[in-house]
């Protein structure tokens, strides 16, 4: 998963874009915890790219960044789950 978000080039990019570009690249996983890993990893990455941040660290790029999934999940309506089972 690491080398696979270092691939990823976040540099110069705004934080929406470059989280809309890094969840464009695959799938995310069902398990929160996992989640939570690849949000963590991306926003290390941002950082490393874009030093002109507001946020200090990656901690702090990972709460919103998370934030955003979770919020952009629940909006999502009941038919575009691809199967009858809940999403």
């Amino acid at each position: 998963m690491h080398a696979f978000v270092d691939m990823i080039d976040l540099r110069n990019t705004g934080f929406v874009d470059a989280l809309r570009a890094f969840l464009q690249a695959f799938r995310l996983p069902g398990e929160a915890q996992k989640i939570d890993r690849f949000m963590l990893k991306f926003a290390e990455r941002y950082i490393e790219g874009n030093t002109q941040t507001p946020f200090a660290n990656a901690g702090e790029h990972a709460c919103p960044a998370l934030a955003d999934v979770v919020l952009t999940v629940v909006q999502m309506p009941p038919m575009s789950c691809p199967t009858q089972r809940s999403c």
